[in-house]
């Protein structure tokens, strides 16, 4: 490859090479005009006269402003080479900041993901794919922004034959299936952010080897479970992922702006509260400025399916992803896809969309005018006004799930699903107790003697103590195993001494003679054993009265030191159970088997517990069930009542932390603003009561309908129909108790309703 440095394109001098790719260099360069520094990017291949119109188009399309798209300022061709002009990001790349094998906090690659899906969902909805998203292409801008580069570049790459890519290394581990066949489309971007998101979560790629093995897998294999590589990683989050990791386009997000704020709410960034009941939610079906049929707003449609078949995922007609990049509506068969069309654009079919809506406002006007004319005496009657109430029970969801909230001392991290931790500690007053001694040693003396021992073997002999009896009868023993030699000196003479206490083990010189112990062994006393007397018993100490002394100053101090803990446990705390921990600082003043009447012990006593943060958990219970709610159900659902929570297990961990597994459960209702309500009623107003009632049982929500006519068969206008919106009771399951309240023992991810 050539080294271009020093030489200079057009107004811009190449001063050093940045890095080299599979199909261009980029140089840091110097706008000889505006005196200011520039990214240059060279291509390597040549143009020719037949693509070099071709290339200046493409070129063209790629002048995309947006806070977080790295500017393309210029671009040209030198010496049939063409290059691109663009702002210089001195503070490089995310893959510089963060090398291959990272692992990022949730936290932070929520606020990757945010900018960059902003970049993407403005280039998508200019008819633009990236097709080269991957950290290296992710620039940290002087305001620490994430900026995204090479916007178009790959593109150009693709749609220019001169430009053969070599070597694709650096690109084929994000590259979607479709695009790996030569059909790529925005989804496209979203299945290689995906991949990006994978990589900083666990640290990896979910695909190795070379070209061909990794696109085999890229079309064929499912990625490797982040769960088994990051186990306390929330499955919400996995799932999330794996969604946009999905082989077909369709099944995943319906934009890249819907994963990213998946991801966000699933990682708990900003949660969201789910609206409360009576609050009117997001428009359902109003096509906004610049939508169309084929371009919906985002409120129509944020999530494609993912593991549900499109009925199940929309029982109304929701906008939704298809194969082919369009939209069409769920539950009827996408069309077929055409491997050759363009990327679709914003604007596509808005005049048949308008002039649609026109016809069928006229129709709507012309039979008003035909009512009103076929019933002229109905509005002439006096007392004649006819009211209607119609009863809607609204659709009611209930969920439950089970969360793994870690309780830690020190800095707790909510992102990765963390809540505080406390260790307390209290130490008692001095205080004491003294007992009577229970125990008693006798008095007297033994009496002793010397003994002899005489091996008469040619080997030295040991043995151990034994009894012996002489010609009196009085047992005598000594201190073993000694150990008698065989050669001469062959004796050994010990101290020997009587086994019981008293003048009774005074006994005559030689009273002993007799063998003993091992064979060839003689013992005998050659002196008088003496000094045998008869005493008095002592009292003396016993175990057993220490540990009496040491629990009484126990129970008279921990009753202190535990109201001293109670006063320190806030009000949203809880005491981890089986923490407590009371090690006593008490000594006594005599040891066992000390000759003393009585004995003493005092100290003090010290109790340390830890509490953790437990409302801090059911809040994070409750947003993670909110934010799963509004992934399952929709914005359009809202909490009715409040979030039954509860702490199922606690069980203790390594290094001070407490692992909890938190309950939560509520009912999500169907919303119809009072706006909806009207609306409604200027829809049915004028129909029968059957077609009124088939009508509603079609809308979004609606469980069953039922419709009071004061004196008509036909719904009178809209001024004259109440609507009244009532929940369906949602079925309970077994129950058990969580903070004294019976309900759903939860299993992950139950839905039911």
């Amino acid at each position: 490859m050539t080294d271009r440095v020093g030489q200079q394109l057009g107004n811009y001098r190449l001063l050093r090479l940045l890095g080299r790719g599979g199909f261009a260099d980029v140089y840091l360069g110097k706008d000889v005009r505006r005196q200011m520094l520039v990214a240059v990017k060279v291509f390597h291949e040549r143009l020719t006269d037949h693509n070099l119109k071709q290339f200046l188009n493409e070129a063209r399309l790629f002048r995309l402003k947006h806070p977080h798209i790295v500017q393309l300022l210029d671009f040209g061709i030198e010496d049939d080479n063409p290059y691109l002009v663009m702002d210089y990001v001195p503070g490089g790349s995310l893959r510089r900041l963060h090398p291959k094998g990272t692992r990022l906090p949730l936290s932070l690659i929520v606020s990757y993901v945010t900018q960059v899906a902003s970049a993407l969902q403005y280039a998508h909805e200019e008819g633009i794919v990236h097709r080269d998203i991957k950290p290296e292409n992710m620039l940290v801008g002087e305001q620490q922004q994430i900026l995204l580069a090479d916007f178009g570049i790959a593109s150009i790459a693709y749609t220019t034959p001169s430009l053969v890519v070599q070597d694709q290394a650096g690109t084929i581990p994000y590259m979607a299936p479709e695009q790996l066949q030569g059909r790529p489309r925005p989804a496209s971007d979203q299945y290689a952010l995906g991949i990006v998101v994978y990589e900083w979560i666990c640290g990896d790629r979910p695909f190795h080897g070379t070209f061909p093995e990794i696109q085999s897998q890229h079309l064929s294999v499912p990625p490797p479970s982040l769960l088994e590589r990051v186990p306390s990683l929330s499955p919400l989050v996995e799932e999330i992922v794996m969604t946009a990791l999905a082989k077909k386009p369709n099944r995943r997000f319906v934009s890249i702006h819907a994963f990213a704020i998946a991801l966000e709410q699933a990682c708990l960034a900003h949660a969201d509260p789910a609206p409360k009941v009576g609050e009117s939610p997001p428009p359902r079906a109003v096509l906004m400025k610049n939508s169309s049929p084929q371009n919906p707003p985002e409120h129509l449609a944020l999530f494609a399916p993912s593991r549900r078949p499109l009925a199940e995922m929309a029982p109304s007609p929701l906008l939704l992803q298809g194969d082919g990049g369009d939209t069409h509506i769920a539950g009827q068969p996408p069309a077929a896809e055409d491997q050759s069309a363009p990327i679709p654009r914003p604007t596509r079919r808005k005049h048949v969309f308008l002039a649609g809506a026109a016809l069928v406002l006229a129709a709507l006007v012309v039979a008003d005018i035909l009512f009103a004319a076929l019933n002229p005496l109905r509005s002439l009657l006096p007392g004649s006004t006819v009211t209607s109430t119609v009863t809607i029970n609204v659709e009611s969801k209930g969920l439950a799930d089970t969360f793994n909230i870690t309780a830690v001392t020190g800095t707790s991290h909510p992102a990765e699903r963390q809540v505080a931790a406390r260790i307390l500690s209290a130490t008692s007053v001095p205080g004491q107790s003294t007992v009577t001694s229970s125990g008693s040693i006798p008095g007297g003396t033994r009496a002793t003697g010397a003994l002899t021992f005489i091996n008469n073997s040619n080997s030295p002999l040991t043995f151990a103590s034994t009894v012996l009896t002489g010609k009196s009868g009085v047992p005598v023993s000594f201190n073993g195993p000694i150990t008698v030699p065989s050669v001469p000196p062959s004796a050994l003479t010990v101290t020997g001494f009587a086994v019981n206490v008293g003048p009774g083990g005074d006994i005559p010189a030689f009273d002993i003679v007799t063998t003993c112990c091992v064979t060839g062994i003689l013992v005998k006393n050659t002196t008088a054993f003496t000094g045998g007397q008869n005493g008095v018993a002592h009292t003396a100490v016993e175990q057993g009265d220490i540990d009496a002394a040491t629990n009484q100053v126990v129970a008279m101090l921990k009753p202190g030191v535990l109201s001293a803990l109670q006063k320190q446990v806030l009000p949203n705390e809880a005491v981890a159970p089986n923490s407590l921990q009371c090690p006593d600082n008490l000594t006594a003043n005599q040891k066992a088997g000390d000759h003393a009447g009585s004995m003493t012990v005092s100290g003090t006593i010290t109790c340390t517990e830890e509490v953790y943060d437990q409302q801090a958990a059911f809040t994070m219970a409750m947003n993670l069930l909110k934010a799963e709610a509004r992934l399952k159900f929709g914005p359009n659902f809202a909490l009715r009542g409040n979030i039954v929570k509860g702490v199922t297990q606690v069980t203790p961990g390594s290094g001070g932390t407490v692992n909890l597994v938190v309950s939560a459960e509520g009912v999500w209702v169907h919303q119809f603003s009072d706006a909806a309500k009207q609306n409604l009623a200027k829809d049915i107003a004028h129909m029968s009561k059957q077609d009124a009632t088939n009508y509603l049982l079609t809308q979004p929500g609606v469980s069953n309908v039922a419709i009071v006519i004061s004196s008509d068969t036909i719904l009178p206008d809209a001024a004259h129909i109440t609507i009244e919106i009532k929940p369906v009771p949602v079925a309970s399951g077994t129950p058990t108790t969580i903070l004294g309240r019976p309900i759903v023992v939860p299993t992950p991810h139950r839905e039911w309703g």
